[in-house]
């Protein structure tokens, strides 16, 4: 069934700009990657508007993690760790090391590649279990889920059991209670 125009809510769609902008990646790059994946688009006053929640779910990979400010090159992780150019792309993709796009140059994340090397120990994360989240803070089930996603809380799944960030659950408690 198609729509009227009259009842297309704009709040659904990006433009090609604003995908471009959001994600800084080049135009016809985005016409490729919708056109490869389907992505649904509806016309509306002489442009494509895409789907926000599609299009957020195959760029997702391309938003740069902001609290990283150190990079590697690639020449640069060859020369250290003396590896070929193909080991180096290897090692980047099967280590999952989160990387940045300058134009034609790809940038790698020290901290990740080093701690993939074994050159500096990984930070441990703590977790708490739900029943112990739900004990410390006095919340029901449903309150802690929705704190959870609503403040993007990082959370794992061991087995049948979920377990949230204990630091990220702390500080936003700690920080809610001072305010």
């Amino acid at each position: 069934m198609k729509r009227k125009q009259d009842e297309v809510s704009i709040d659904e769609f990006y433009t090609i700009h604003e995908i471009k902008e959001k994600y800084n990646v080049k135009e016809r790059w985005i016409y490729n990657i919708v056109n490869k994946k389907k992505i649904p688009k509806i016309f509306y006053r002489g442009g494509n508007l895409y789907s926000k929640k599609h299009v957020d779910k195959v760029f997702a990979g391309k938003i740069v993690d902001t609290s990283i400010t150190e990079w590697y090159t690639v020449e640069e992780i060859q020369e250290k760790f003396n590896m070929t150019t193909i080991a180096v792309y290897s090692f980047v993709s099967e280590k999952r090391i989160p990387k940045k796009k300058d134009g034609r140059s790809v940038y790698y994340s020290k901290e990740h590649v080093n701690i993939a090397k074994g050159l500096v120990e990984a930070k441990i994360i703590r977790y708490y279990t739900i029943p112990e989240a739900m004990a410390k803070y006095n919340l029901t089930r449903d309150a802690l889920y929705h704190y959870v996603k609503y403040h993007n809380i990082p959370k794992i799944k061991e087995g049948k059991c979920i377990k949230i960030s204990m630091v990220h659950l702390d500080e936003l408690f700690n920080k809610s209670i001072t305010l």
